[in-house]
Parts: structure tokens; sequence; C-alpha cells
């Protein structure tokens, strides 16, 4: 009943609305904008390119390149020669317009076939990778740090867990076991709070990603550019999973942090000032740090994908576990009298 009680006293209707309303957001943030930034590439174009290369063997597809970087050649560099013979009537206009769809599409495909081609050079180099769809997951993998609204939304609930309680503070610690049962109570709650949060926030997240073409999620991480330095055995869907499992992590972390600071702060105004200078603060300053100090950024843990790609999930996990312990740990002044 306490912690039934915790939870009701720290969730409003404010709160629920502004979850649902973020959530939805959140959604529309991650299937409209995190998606692969690369300059004049044409998804539909690059698709095609990829499900045709995808089922040659390496040959082929060396191939495949070789003609096609010498058509759309041809094409670009024939367009004042094809011009001059057209003026001059060498050649007709229905093979001069036949010449003009050509040149318009291998303009079309240009960039995007240098990507294409940058990549098989990457890829011929090392066996197993192959080619795969990959621009709406490495773009969005790219860009993903963490879920702002949701330390937001934990940080707000953390407040209600402690601070609310200040004016009786002294009258709860007296009572019947007013310290151990309301500790614990307060604890569960805010722990059944951040899950309840976190899962609906994850859930939006994967349920915007899954929507877009991921490609063969089977396929080696590193065959995407971006991940070119990740180990071959690692897939696709291995690495998102490697990526949400550690940024859950991180998230409860801050769970237990933010449940500490409500107990240590005597106001919401210095809570939160708290907040923003273990959180928000570090996020634009977390890169300078050497690789060793970044996991005690509580920032730093929750960009996930960036761990991953430094190879810097051990630290990261115990610097996590460190701050909080020693957070939980200093929280425990509330059991005294």
């Amino acid at each position: 009943m306490m912690v039934l009680w915790e939870i009701r006293k720290s969730i409003s209707t404010a709160l629920i609305l502004s979850a649902a309303v973020l959530c939805g957001v959140w959604y529309w943030i991650c299937g409209s904008f995190f998606v692969g930034s690369y300059e004049g590439i044409n998804g539909d174009i690059y698709r095609s390119y990829i499900r045709d290369l995808s089922v040659l063997s390496r040959d082929e597809q060396l191939q495949y390149i070789s003609e096609e970087s010498a058509a759309i050649e041809l094409a670009l560099s024939s367009y004042d020669k094809n011009n001059l013979k057209y003026l001059h009537g060498e050649i007709s206009e229905e093979e001069y317009l036949e010449y003009m769809d050509a040149y318009n599409a291998s303009c079309a495909k240009s960039a995007t076939f240098a990507l294409v081609e940058k990549k098989f050079e990457r890829i011929s180099e090392t066996p197993g990778l192959n080619f795969t769809y990959d621009l709406e997951l490495e773009g969005y993998l790219t860009a993903m740090t963490a879920d702002f609204p949701l330390i937001l939304l934990l940080a707000i609930a953390g407040c209600g867990i402690f601070i609310s309680d200040i004016p009786t503070e002294a009258f709860v610690k007296t009572c019947r076991n007013g310290r151990e049962r309301t500790f614990a109570s307060k604890l569960l709650a805010m722990l059944a709070i951040g899950a309840a949060l976190v899962a609906a926030f994850n859930f939006a997240e994967l349920a915007a990603l899954f929507s877009k073409d991921l490609g063969d999620l089977s396929a080696p991480a590193a065959s995407m550019d971006q991940f070119a330095a990740l180990d071959i055995d690692i897939s696709c869907i291995e690495l998102i999973a490697a990526t949400f499992l550690l940024r859950i992590a991180a998230e409860f972390a801050v769970c237990v942090i933010f449940f500490s600071l409500s107990s240590l702060c005597e106001n919401a105004i210095t809570y939160f000032g708290t907040v923003a200078a273990l959180v928000v603060i570090p996020a634009f300053f977390v890169n300078i740090l050497p690789l060793a100090l970044r996991g005690i950024v509580v920032y730093y843990p929750l960009k996930g994908v960036t761990v991953l790609l430094e190879g810097n999930v051990p630290n990261a996990l115990l610097c996590l576990a460190l701050l909080a312990v020693a957070s939980f740990g200093s929280a425990w002044r509330y059991r005294r009298f």
C-alpha cells in the first residue's frame, strides 16, 4: 500500500499527459529525422543498387561495378560531344533524346553510385561482409544519443519522491516503521515509475525504428560504413539489442541517481539545478574528456552506440554502477533521525 501511495503521490495527470505527448513526439522524431544524411544520395536508387549487388558473388559484383562506372562516366563525359553532333545534324533527334535520357539518369545516379563504389572497395577486402540496405538503420544509430524527454520526465517524477514530504519529514522518520518502510517504498515507487517511462519511450523508439526499411538484420553490422570498426561476428540486430540494453541500464542508473538527489536536496530549485549539472551540462563537453573518464558522466552511457564503438562498455557500466551505488548510499541518510 505504501508503494502505491508513493506512486500515486509522485504521478500527476500532467505527468501522464506529458509522457504520452512526449512519447508521440519521440516516435515522430525517430521516424522522421533519424535517417541517413549522405549528401546527394537517392534512397530509391541506393536500394536498387544494393538489391542487385547483394545476390551476386564477389567477382560478379566487381564486374557490375566496373560496367556501371564505365556507363556513367561515358554518359557524363559525352555531353558536349553529343550536343555538337546534334547541332551539326550528325545524330537524329531520337538519338539525341535517347542520349539525354541516359545523361539525366547518370546525373541522378552519380553521387549514389559513388557511395556504392566506395562501399564495395571497403567490404571487398573483408570476407563475410556484403551489401545490405542500411540507409535508415545507419542513419538512425549514428544520430541517436539519449532520450532527453525521458530524462526530463524521470527528473520530474524524482522530484515528487522526497521533496514533497519535507514539511512532514521529521514526523515520518519518528513514527513506527517510518524509516525503513518509507524509504523502501519510495525507492520501489521511483523504480516502478522509471520502469514504466523507460518501457514507454523505448517502445516508441523501437516502433519508429522497425517501421523503417532496415534491410537484412542478420548481416554483419560492420557492413555499414559507420560501424566498420565492429567485429564481423556482430550482426545488425545484435547491435540494436546491445545499444538498447546499454541505454536501458543507464536509464535505470539515472532513476537511482535522481532518487538520491531528491532525498538530498531541500527544494525543487536545488534538485533540478543538480540534475542539470549531472546530466544536461556535461552533454556539451563530454566528447572532449579522455575516453577513460567519459563513463563518469551520466550522459555518456546514454549515447549507446558511441560507447559500443569506442569499446568502452565495461568502463561505462562500472562507472554507472558506482554512481548508482554511491547515490543510493547517500540517500540512506533519510533513514536517520
